[in-house]
């Protein structure tokens, strides 16, 4: 497909392709594309043929979704402990009574 496309490129920009008789743009095409599918198609103009020829899909849409929004779940408080366990005392207690000591 990338042949034919370049090949439709050349014959675009070719000044001297204007005039040519359709002879020599059959000529041409034979010399470039192997495909008689495709060249049938060109020789024609028909634009529905060289889609089939060529495998394009014309009719492709392209669109964008947005994200979707996260649901907003309620904010949870931190439970309040105020019962404290035995160990959770003492180990307090003892924290904070100890000075701080510095290591270095």
């Amino acid at each position: 497909m990338i042949n034919v496309i370049n090949i439709l490129e050349h014959l675009a920009s070719d000044a001297a392709f204007k005039y040519a008789t359709p002879e020599q743009l059959q000529a041409f095409l034979q010399s470039e594309i192997s495909d008689n599918r495709v060249i049938a198609a060109l020789q024609h103009t028909n634009v529905d043929e060289l889609e089939r020829a060529l495998q394009v899909r014309t009719g492709l849409i392209c669109g964008i979704m947005p994200a979707e929004e996260p649901e907003e779940q309620p904010e949870q408080e931190p439970a309040e402990d105020t019962e404290q366990s035995p160990e959770k005392s003492a180990l307090l207690q003892r924290v904070t009574q100890q000075p701080l000591q510095l290591v270095g």
